[in-house]
């Protein structure tokens, strides 16, 4: 699978079903490499990936294989699927990890009283919905 080149690697992937998968990644190579203060000659260096090689991957007009992209993840100090998946995932992901860590903190009184809170908040969006719905 090493060799195996992203474009086939997505035809396999029923988990995503996104025809923008490749630019994705490629927007996530560029965005942490910048935000890491990486530049492209350093990647390239630390990957052994050719330079121009990466320069054409960022612009869209060549692939990169599975081996390379793992050797990309690791030099950027990120899970390889980081690089797999759009970045509004994660960031709606950490905001679900952080709440669940809210909710796990609190004892069982806050819980109900978190409970009762939440249901008022919904019955008041379905009543706002209906009554919108009616006008």
């Amino acid at each position: 699978m090493a060799g195996l080149i992203l474009d086939e690697a997505i035809e396999n992937n029923v988990e995503t079903g996104e025809k923008n998968f490749y630019k994705t990644i490629v927007d996530n190579i560029r965005t942490i490499r910048i935000q890491k203060g990486i530049t492209i000659e350093a990647l390239a260096i630390n990957t052994g990936v050719d330079k121009s090689h990466l320069y054409r991957v960022e612009k869209g007009s060549k692939k990169i294989g599975l081996d390379a992209l793992r050797r990309i993840a690791v030099v950027l100090d990120v899970p390889l699927s980081r690089l797999l998946v759009n970045a509004s995932m994660i960031e709606e992901r950490d905001e679900i990890r952080e709440i669940d860590l809210i909710l796990h903190s609190l004892d069982h009184n806050e819980i109900i009283y978190f409970q009762r809170m939440m249901k008022a908040y919904y019955k008041e969006k379905v009543n706002d919905t209906f009554t919108k719905g009616k006008k």
